[in-house]
């Protein structure tokens, strides 16, 4: 059992979009970035919790980091992306984003920790 943990987001300069990896990186967004800032999620589900908490111009990808990197396509301008994921993920998509032109700032705004085992009662 994992136990998800918002970490602060640490100071960025202006960005153009927000890209995220997961619903979890969503809850440290959540009041530390203007709604009003383009997000694109990784998928649907993602996108649909975004706008749930207010994210007003959101997008989404095919659920994979692959389709991510896809949808976003070869940069046709040097725009700004905070791409914000978990502790030890996104560096791979952050290099891949960046080979395509993109300006990426990556940012750990969550980290898992194990809860520990199940009780008895959870085990039966």
């Amino acid at each position: 059992m994992l136990r998800i943990v918002p970490l602060a987001l640490g100071a960025v300069s202006a960005i153009d979009r927000i890209i995220v990896t997961s619903g979890q990186s969503l809850s440290a967004l959540n009041t530390l970035v203007a709604r009003d800032v383009p997000l694109l999620a990784v998928g649907a589900r993602t996108a649909e919790r975004a706008r749930s908490l207010g994210f007003t111009s959101v997008d989404h990808a095919g659920g994979t980091a692959r389709s991510l990197v896809a949808h976003l396509g070869v940069a046709s301008t040097r725009e700004r992306l905070l791409l914000a994921t978990g502790q030890n993920l996104g560096l791979e998509l952050a290099a891949q984003l960046r080979a395509q032109g993109h300006r990426v700032t990556r940012r750990v705004v969550y980290r898992t920790e194990t809860t520990g085992p199940l009780d008895q009662v959870s085990r039966a």
